[in-house]
Formats: C-alpha cells, structure tokens, sequence
C-alpha cells in the first residue's frame, strides 16, 4: 500500500487546520462548537480553551506524520484528537484535583495547568513551531485566495475534502455555465498552486520570523 509523502501529509494538515480557523467556514464553526460543547459536558469551561485543544492535536498530528503514520481524513482525525485531549484533561483534573493556590501543597502536584504542558525545552519548540506554521498557513492562504479564489477553492476540495479529480470536475461542471478543463487540465493547474502556496507561504513566514526578532 503506498503512503504519501511527509510533505504532502503536512499539506493537508495544514490547509485542514487552517480551515478551522477560518472564521467564515461553517464546517469550522461546527467543529469548534463541537469542542466547545465536549469541554462544557466535562465542565473544564473554566480551565480549558477550545484553542488549546486544537493547538495539541496539531502537536500530535505532527508527531503522527514524524512517526510515520499515515492519516487518510485530517479533519476526522483531529476532530477524534480533540475529544481525547478533553477527555484526557477531565481525568487528570479527577486524579489531581485543583488546590487553594496558597496552600504549599500546589508546589508538590505532578501535573501543571494546559497552558503549561509545554512549557520548557523541547516540547516548548515544538508547540511554538506548530504555532507558527498554523499562522503562517493561514495567512498564506488567506492572501492566495485573494488573488485566486478559484485555484484556492481547487485546492480546498482535493486536499481537504479530499475528493477525487473526477468528483471535483463534475461538481465544476454543475456549478459552471462555461466549460470546464480536463481532470488532466485540473491537477497541473493544482500542482502550480501548491508551488505558489508553498512560495508565499516562505515569504510570510520569513516575514513572520524577522518581525519576531525585531519585537
């Protein structure tokens, strides 16, 4: 069974979570919802952030891809990710419940707040390097959709829905009046965007690194 490439899994992966974030995706605002609700069934609303859990299932989705794995479905998996991380949470939160912060006892809990699970050394790089490259990604995208909403959208249906190049070119034919390109036309016209895409999103994160460095 062949397996695609690393940068191919990153690809998707991140084009999946950069629609999530889009705040005008409905998909992405049902998916939100979704663990928004999952943290308020296990009654974390007060020590959990739906942006937190997203944040970890990116950490893992990328340590999936390091490992080998090979995800079919970006949006499923993290969505299954996500509900894990808060059930994860809701259970540490039981075995170690939350203290009067002046008690000295706090100092000898072995588990720290979310927001500091990655706090130091290495995983501190690596959530901060996911961080950048969701932000990056999502910028790039943003500003590739202003110039080529259509090549945009192009890429949205085969990396994200992950539809076939003939699925994609009937739904083109149902939604157009004009005619359509070849499903050969179709995917050298998506390998030139992923080209471009790759090559803003260089320039944002160059960009994003130097304005990090001048704060």
């Amino acid at each position: 069974m062949s397996t695609s490439p690393p940068d191919a899994q990153i690809d998707r992966l991140n084009c999946t979570i950069s629609s999530i974030l889009d705040p005008n995706d409905s998909r992405a605002f049902s998916f939100r919802a979704n663990i928004k609700n999952r943290i308020r069934q296990y009654n974390l609303t007060s020590h959990l952030e739906a942006h937190e859990v997203i944040n970890e299932a990116y950490k893992r989705a990328i340590a999936a891809i390091e490992q080998g794995k090979k995800i079919e479905y970006w949006q499923a998996w993290l969505k299954a990710t996500c509900f894990n991380i808060v059930r994860e949470q809701s259970r540490d939160r039981k075995r170690h419940p939350s203290v009067d912060p002046q008690s000295s006892a706090i100092a000898n809990l072995p588990s720290k707040p979310f927001t500091r699970l990655f706090e130091y050394g290495e995983e501190a790089s690596k959530i901060k390097e996911a961080q950048k490259r969701v932000i990056c990604l999502e910028r790039a995208l943003e500003e590739y959709s202003n110039r080529e909403p259509e090549l945009a959208c192009l890429l949205k249906l085969k990396l994200i829905n992950r539809w076939s190049w003939q699925r994609i070119r009937e739904h083109m034919v149902q939604q157009s009046s004009e005619e359509v390109p070849s499903v050969s036309t179709l995917r050298n016209r998506a390998s030139r965007a992923k080209t471009r895409l790759r090559r803003l999103y260089h320039r944002i994160e160059e960009e994003y690194c130097e304005a990090r460095i001048t704060k």
